[in-house]
């Protein structure tokens, strides 16, 4: 199914689509609709922070919090419910 963008609703796709986390109607229509060449600004966004996420994801290593820290927000949450 292909769902109809439009500038605001591509650019709010954006993360999404790099993520991951859209729908695959979401990133077909999307990626129909940055290779159109009336949508070059959108496709250099979405390229950029692609590019940007990569050199993070390289450079910055994370790692893992210290289980006290899980255990931590655990509690935290329960007590918010």
């Amino acid at each position: 199914m292909t769902i109809n963008l439009d500038k605001t609703k591509a650019r709010e796709l954006i993360t999404k689509v790099i993520d991951g986390e859209a729908t695959p109607d979401e990133t077909r229509s999307f990626l129909d609709f940055i290779a159109k060449a009336e949508n070059q600004d959108i496709r250099m966004q979405y390229r950029d922070e692609k590019l940007i996420k990569e050199f993070l994801s390289k450079k910055c290593k994370l790692n893992k919090a210290p289980e006290r820290l899980y255990d931590f927000l655990k509690r935290f949450n329960r007590k918010c419910e």
